[in-house]
C-alpha cells in the first residue's frame, strides 16, 4: 500500500519529535508526552475499516522512516501509536529480544500491531523474538 503525502508528512513530523525527545529525555518520558499530546479519539462512522487505517498509518511511517535515516523501530512504534490514537484506534506495542546465534549479537526489536495488522516493525523472523513487554 502506498502512503499519501499528508499522512507521510504527519509521520515524518512525529518521528522528528520522537528523535528530539530521545535526545532530551527517556523513552518513558517521550511516551507519556505523546499520550498526552495525542490522546485517544473516537472513530467516525464514515472512517474506513480499522485494518485499512492501520495499514495506511504503517505505510506512512515506513515511508517517512526510509527518508529519515537513523530512525529506530522504537521511534516508529511511538509515532504510529500516536497516529492511530488520533484516528480512534488502539494498538499494542511489543518489544522482544532474539538470542545471539552464529556470531550475531543479542538483538532487540519493537513492533506495533493494531486490529489484526502489523503496523510497523515487520521482520520475516518475528517469531524468533522472545517478547519482553507488551503495551
Amino acid at each position: 500500500m502506498r502512503a499519501d503525502l499528508r499522512t507521510t508528512s504527519e509521520a515524518a513530523i512525529l518521528l522528528l519529535l520522537v528523535r528530539v525527545g530521545f535526545t532530551v529525555g527517556s523513552f518513558a518520558a517521550v511516551e507519556r508526552c505523546f499520550e498526552r499530546w495525542f490522546p485517544q479519539t473516537t472513530p467516525s462512522s464514515s472512517d474506513p475499516p480499522p485494518f485499512v487505517v492501520a495499514e495506511r498509518v504503517g505505510a506512512a511511517v515506513r515511508a517517512a522512516s526510509r527518508r529519515l535515516h537513523g530512525t529506530t523501530c522504537l521511534a516508529e512504534t511511538l509515532a504510529a501509536a500516536a497516529m492511530l490514537r488520533r484516528r480512534g484506534l488502539t494498538s499494542t506495542r511489543k518489544i522482544g529480544v532474539r538470542a545471539p546465534a552464529d556470531g550475531v549479537p543479542l538483538d532487540a526489536h519493537a513492533w506495533l500491531e493494531s486490529h489484526g495488522a502489523l503496523v510497523v516493525g515487520d521482520h520475516a523472523d518475528l517469531g524468533e523474538y522472545r517478547i519482553l513487554t507488551t503495551r
